[in-house]
C-alpha cells in the first residue's frame, strides 16, 4: 500500500524486506533520509530495537509505524515519530 501511495504522490520510496537488507546498502542513502520502520518485524524482531542499528549509523529521522497505541509501547529516544500504518504521503 505504501508503494502505491508513494507512486501516486510522486514520492521516491525504497522498501526493504529487513533492516539487514537496508544496512547492506545504507551507504547509498543520505543520513538525512526519512526512515519508516514497522514496529513488528519478521522473526519476532521489534522495530524499536532494529532502529537502533540505523541510529548508530547516523540516521536520525526514524519513524516507527504501528497499529498499537504509542502510549502502550516503550519508545526509545532515537525514534523521532510514531505513526499509524497508513502511508504518510
Amino acid at each position: 500500500m505504501w508503494e502505491m501511495a508513494a507512486k501516486k504522490a510522486a514520492v521516491d520510496l525504497s522498501t526493504f524486506k529487513s533492516v539487514e537488507d537496508f544496512i547492506d546498502v545504507c551507504d547509498q542513502y543520505p543520513i538525512e533520509s526519512q526512515i519508516y520502520i514497522d514496529y513488528e518485524l519478521d522473526d519476532e524482531k521489534l522495530g524499536t530495537i532494529e532502529a537502533k542499528l540505523l541510529f548508530e549509523r547516523g540516521f536520525a529521522d526514524l519513524s516507527l509505524a504501528t497499529g498499537h497505541d504509542p502510549k502502550d509501547l516503550d519508545i526509545p529516544v532515537y525514534i523521532k515519530n510514531v505513526i499509524g500504518k497508513r502511508s504518510p504521503f
